[in-house]
């Protein structure tokens, strides 16, 4: 009913107007960009603003023949009773043609439509036509109404054919389905489309965007949930898109419009590519993780972007209804903008995925729980809320290593699983604040102090915590006391480790060294002990000769490893350190290694190949733990032996201690005298010169020169000898070898 008022209201003003020659000239000439036309005329006001006047004229243009009145009307006759007809008019004539025919039962166009060539408007609205085909020979149509019919698909080829068509009305058809490309295609320059109160459920972006200007494209009312870019529509990044309005209110969208299926990879360009705008201001939008990323690049240009979407607003979810989507962007709230997670959420617990944070989030904050959840949602860098809970133990799980932040504040938890810092990353941030721990577990040396807030932690410190302190000070924790304080509970008070030094640690210690000085005194007066104190300190009067001995008579031998490891690998943190810093930094400064663990060959006779490997190494490097000298660990105290029977009967071998847990009293004799001879490397060196003082005993590596061996059982020759010589020779030396492994054997068992 309004279109047929708005007929004939504009039918009763051109026909007034149109006797007045001032109304005339209040007219211009004027052609789409688009199509040659001459027959539009444009209002003279839209002349008043030059930025703006081809899209008023788009708007506002009116063919000359309404204006002139200059024009034939076509009639239609029925046939049949089945509603065929044909138009009644004279096909011949020159002037433009109309034809209306409304509230009649035509279920097709008239047969003989395309013997008009010059019909340039039909208005067949209250019909029943269901099929449109005939209506592409008509090039020269320039309106067409076919509201109130039956006509539920448009295929892409109907209107292509139509390049002088400029307003198209579909309106309550039943429409469901648009073909892409179907009335927006680049031949086409439809100016108003109204497909609105239809019953389409997806609509192409083809059929949204046109190539060429618009008014106004309605698709208001219709059952629409969602734009699909079926027809591979590609926005042009050249084109200057010029355009009016986009009207898809009445649909059901819930879900924002995805641009990368529109074509547009980069959002931030839209703004440059679309001057027109979308009403969407009653979708029921679901405020998720599936906007936020759009509306994340469209924050520094969402004025230019959302011209006309600043009244969209959130449906869902209930707490968010009503909430502009523009203003929340603009007061950077994206953080509300998330998706629930449901699959392996543990119970009492919460979980969801956050964009605008890049995290999925496991929020336990205040559940009962007794443990570590035994699963989370796999996703990378989780943030796992554990706060207010009842955990006590922290226990090792398999989905710490993709967490970037743990909170395990005010849970009161007192025990600590060493294997939990074997997945947790050294970049995690670690809150413990306020919690119950007595003690510090080792692996907690992987953390950074200040990115890992520990809280202040009260412990009873003595020498196994100088690792603490190093610990501390290396990682300058004192910058950051505010995160991690760790305080030793002394006699004299509350006392932070790192105020303290080793001898306040290690009191103990130092009383034993005291006591060692002035036995040694005693000794010196007192010569009728002189031979139980020389038994009880043979080893030492044996290195401190043996190392006054090798300094006027320096021996350098050439053999195939320069320095042979020796150390507990079942300890997973020194096999760790040993691996992958040790290791690589003394094969930085060119040092041949061995390291049983990872260089003995799989197959190969374990104690042969142990004794054959310590024959052809310089340097045995003994990394001392408290696990090394265990009664059960079998072939750690089966190698060192074989280590010291070969260093004692070659003089051109050496070894070198280093004290990984600061161990003052070995089981082993020989062990101990390194440590009281003061001969050991000690791992928490102070002076942060631990790599440094380790290379100076190891003194410089062979790198493949020549040497000879003086006072020694074994000879090497000169490398300018023949293969064939050398084989034969090394075949010499290796029995050699064994021998000296054979009579060091039984020489060791003596001394046992």
């Amino acid at each position: 009913m309004e279109m047929r008022c708005f007929n004939k209201t504009l039918f009763l003003l051109v026909l007034c107007y149109s006797t007045s020659a001032t109304f005339m000239s209040s007219f211009k000439v004027w052609s789409p960009n688009s199509v040659n036309r001459t027959d539009l005329r444009c209002p003279s006001d839209c002349y008043k603003n030059p930025d703006d006047v081809h899209h008023c004229c788009v708007c506002k243009a009116i063919p000359e023949w309404h204006l002139s009145l200059n024009y034939k009307q076509l009639s239609v006759e029925y046939l049949k009773c089945d509603g065929s007809a044909i138009v009644i008019g004279d096909k011949y004539s020159s002037l433009p043609a109309i034809l209306n025919h409304w509230d009649g039962y035509l279920h097709r166009l008239p047969s003989n439509l395309c013997d008009f060539t010059n019909i340039r408007e039909i208005d067949l609205k209250w019909n029943k036509i269901s099929t449109i085909d005939l209506i592409s020979c008509l090039s020269k149509l320039d309106t067409l109404d076919l509201s109130y019919n039956k006509i539920y698909h448009i295929l892409n080829d109907t209107f292509s054919l139509l390049t002088h068509l400029r307003i198209l009305i579909l309106t309550h058809n039943g429409l469901t389905k648009l073909d892409p490309f179907s009335v927006a295609g680049t031949s086409l320059s439809i100016t108003l489309l109204d497909c609105s109160w239809n019953n389409m459920t997806e609509l192409d972006p083809s059929n949204v965007i046109p190539e060429n200007d618009f008014c106004e494209y309605k698709f208001n009312s219709n059952k629409i949930t969602r734009i699909v870019n079926k027809g591979g529509f590609i926005l042009n990044s050249v084109k200057i898109y010029k355009g009016g309005i986009v009207d898809l209110t009445g649909n059901l969208f819930s879900k924002f419009i995805d641009f990368q299926e529109l074509g547009l990879k980069d959002i931030r360009t839209l703004g440059k590519l679309m001057s027109f705008g979308f009403l969407l201001s009653d979708a029921k939008f679901d405020c998720d993780c599936h906007m936020e990323p759009y509306l994340e690049l469209a924050e520094l240009v969402i004025k230019k972007i959302w011209r006309d979407y600043f009244n969209m607003s959130c449906w869902n979810p209930l707490e968010y209804r009503g909430l502009s989507i523009p203003n929340l962007v603009l007061e950077k709230k994206l953080d509300l903008f998330i998706c629930n997670i449901t699959e392996k959420c543990p119970r009492y617990c919460r979980c969801y995925h956050q964009p605008h944070k890049r995290t999925t989030v496991v929020n336990c904050t205040g559940a009962n729980l007794e443990a570590l959840p035994d699963y989370v949602p796999e996703a990378a860098n989780l943030t796992i809320l554990l706060k207010n809970t009842k955990i006590k133990t922290l226990e090792s799980r398999n989905y710490l290593g993709n967490a970037t932040f743990i909170d395990m504040s005010d849970t009161g938890f007192s025990e600590v699983e060493n294997d939990i810092f074997m997945q947790i990353h050294n970049e995690a941030n670690f809150l413990m604040k306020r919690h119950n721990l007595h003690d510090m577990p080792r692996g907690f040396q992987i953390l950074d102090p200040c990115i890992a807030q520990l809280g202040r932690t009260v412990i009873k410190c003595n020498c196994n915590h100088l690792w603490i302190k190093t610990w501390l000070e290396n990682k300058n924790a004192a910058r950051c006391e505010g995160k991690t304080l760790v305080i030793c509970n002394t006699d004299n008070g509350h006392i932070p480790i790192l105020s303290m030094n080793k001898g306040d640690l290690c009191a103990s210690s130092r009383i034993h060294f005291k006591i060692m000085s002035i036995t040694f005194g005693v000794i010196a007066i007192l010569t009728f002990v002189l031979s139980i104190i020389s038994y009880h300190y043979r080893y030492e009067i044996y290195l401190v000769c043996r190392q006054l001995k090798s300094v006027s008579n320096k021996v350098n031998a050439v053999c195939k490893y320069d320095v042979y490891f020796s150390f507990d690998d079942g300890n997973p943190f020194l096999r760790y350190w040993v691996l992958n810093f040790l290791d690589s930094k003394l094969k930085q400064e060119g040092y041949r290694n061995f390291i049983p663990c990872r260089d003995t060959i799989p197959g190969d006779v374990e104690e042969e190949n142990m004794i054959n490997t310590i024959t052809n190494s310089r340097i045995f490097l003994v990394i001392l733990s408290k696990t090394y000298e265990d009664y059960d660990n079998i072939w750690t105290n089966l190698e060192w032996k074989y280590i010291w029977n070969y260093f004692y009967n070659n003089k051109d071998r050496k070894i070198v201690i280093i004290n990984y847990d600061l161990i003052d009293c070995p089981v082993d004799l020989r062990l101990k005298a390194f440590i009281r001879l003061g001969l050991d490397v000690d791992f928490a060196n102070r002076r942060h010169i631990l790599l440094d003082e380790i290379k100076q005993k190891l003194e410089v590596p062979s790198r493949g020169k020549q040497s000879y061996i003086r006072n020694t059982k074994l000879e090497f020759e000169s490398a300018k000898h023949s293969v064939a010589e050398q084989r034969e020779k090394s075949e010499e030396n290796h029995s050699r070898e064994m021998s000296v492994v054979c009579s060091s054997t039984m020489i060791l068992e003596e001394i046992i």
